[in-house]
């Protein structure tokens, strides 16, 4: 993992709150420092000593919702017992629970903890080599192998997005607010041919199952010539492999060597698990259905009462489906 801390003047009723949540894992004495205060309030905890130890600790808002929490846990947690992937390792309590609730003066309403073993490694640098690449393809193949077979408990499932599902995005009233009429009619074919591809693909789990959700460069610990680490699940669900590669194949794509990167990337992955032609012709609109869905996230976001860049993240969804109609 490779967040810095935060130096705030409003950080101390945090590391208070953090405090308190840390006794439930016999961790009231170690090192804490503020890495981010937002849905979820973020800390780097140290325990130095004889055997030192690191975790990330993470507070959900109190109007969080505590399943999309328990169904991060549940898949890590499976991750963990049924593979060797290096993913973050969820901790119970002493009392042997993964999340409990926490407040503190200061800090408003009551929250939702969880703690994650640290995964040691750097994030991948401008020098990213095509070997690194690789070993991320076959790294996000095993975890699909995983994804294709899991099945969350019931009451922590997430909802199946339909082809259907996809088309109606441009309809919420909040995301229309952001485009003109042509714009939003781009907007509209794109997603007919995302819808288009997806029906194309199917549902079958060789194809479609658990995945990451937002799976990006930035949530990659790279480890020398050991498998790379895959970190911050927050957004795990239900979707279309493809769609964890293609944020990744965009990334790559920025960079000079990006074909190549990209090629090593899907070598890698073909050498754990299949990528059918048609699953890469659909990486462009895949990438597209992040962007969007981002937009629409920053709208929702809005009508909540926080002002998010969402004017950026409409005009990235739009340039990302002008993309995807000009790709022949």
């Amino acid at each position: 993992m490779h967040e810095k801390p935060v130096d705030d003047e409003h950080s101390t009723p945090y590391l208070a709150l953090a405090r308190k949540a840390l006794r439930a894992y016999g961790l009231e004495d170690a090192v804490v420092l503020l890495l981010r205060a937002d849905t979820d309030i973020s800390f780097d905890v140290r325990t130095p000593g004889t055997f030192p130890s690191r975790h990330l600790l993470r507070i959900r808002s109190a109007a969080g919702d505590s399943r999309v929490l328990r169904r991060e846990l549940s898949w890590l947690t499976a991750l963990r017992r049924d593979t060797d992937l290096v993913v973050p390792e969820p901790i119970l309590t002493r009392t042997g629970l993964l999340l409990h609730s926490v407040s503190h003066a200061g800090v408003s309403g009551a929250r939702t903890a969880l703690l994650l073993r640290w995964v040691e490694g750097d994030s991948p640098g401008p020098q990213f080599p095509p070997e690194d690449a690789a070993r991320l393809g076959q790294a996000i193949a095993r975890l699909h192998c995983h994804g294709g077979r899991y099945g969350w408990p019931t009451d922590v499932a997430p909802p199946r997005v339909t082809a259907d599902d996809v088309r109606s995005i441009a309809d919420g009233a909040a995301l229309r607010t952001q485009y003109p009429d042509d714009a939003l009619c781009t907007i509209r074919k794109a997603l007919d041919v995302l819808a288009g591809m997806m029906r194309d693909l199917g549902v079958h789990s060789s194809v479609a199952g658990a995945i990451h959700g937002n799976l990006q460069l930035s949530q990659v610990v790279c480890r020398g010539s050991d498998e790379p680490g895959l970190i911050n699940f927050k957004r795990c669900t239900w979707g279309h492999f493809a769609f964890d590669l293609s944020r990744l194949v965009f990334d790559l794509r920025s960079r000079g060597n990006g074909d190549e990167l990209i090629d090593a990337l899907l070598t890698g992955y073909r050498s754990v698990r299949p990528l059918s032609e048609s699953a890469e012709a659909a990486l462009p609109a895949f990438y597209f259905l992040h962007r969007i869905a981002e937009a629409q996230r920053a709208a929702a976001s809005k009508e909540d009462g926080e002002v998010p860049q969402i004017a950026e993240l409409a005009a990235r969804a739009l340039h990302a489906a002008r993309q995807l109609l000009a790709d022949p």
